[in-house]
């Protein structure tokens, strides 16, 4: 509620209607800007191509360095895997009911009593000592109980002679 009264103005008339020309250059070169945009997309491109390059070029020891490494660590699982193999037959055999009495007398020095006891002896000293050259001299019987020096003295027996 206003208090003054509202006026309106008269319409004012419609402004003419201007029409703009447009001025058209004449090109004297229409695929210059083309040209343009096609060299710089190459530019960008032969940078791009040069900067993959330079990589390739960096990466392609550190490949072959990486490989050297994997091969030495196969290698060494292959190792590995078969130690774990030996390992594993072992604790199967350790826990093999079957095998008890085996492994018992491998860990221990008790032997059992079914079983013969071979004691391997060294031969003696004398025989040991006597050179080669000697023995060719002296004429050796059939009967001798002597062993011979190229005969270890745990050897058995050959000959029925050297039972007696």
């Amino acid at each position: 509620m206003n208090a003054l009264p509202r006026y309106n103005y008269p319409p004012q008339p419609p402004e003419p209607i201007r029409r703009q020309r447009v001025r058209r250059r004449i090109r004297r070169h229409p695929h210059q800007a083309v040209a343009v945009e096609n060299g710089f997309k190459l530019g960008v491109n032969c940078l791009l191509s040069i900067v993959a390059l330079s990589a390739l070029v960096k990466l392609v020891p550190y490949n072959l360095a990486q490989q050297a490494k994997l091969q030495e660590i196969r290698a060494e699982v292959l190792e590995v895997e078969g130690r774990v193999d030996l390992l594993q037959a072992d604790l199967n055999r350790q826990f093999d009911p079957q095998q008890a009495m085996s492994v018992m007398q491998e860990e221990s020095t008790r032997v059992d009593p079914r079983q013969r006891q071979i004691v391997w002896l060294a031969p003696p000293n004398a025989t040991a000592q006597v050179p080669s050259e000697d023995l060719s001299e002296q004429p050796r019987s059939a009967n001798s109980r002597n062993p011979q020096p190229y005969e270890p003295a745990f050897y058995p027996p050959t000959s029925p002679d050297q039972l007696r």
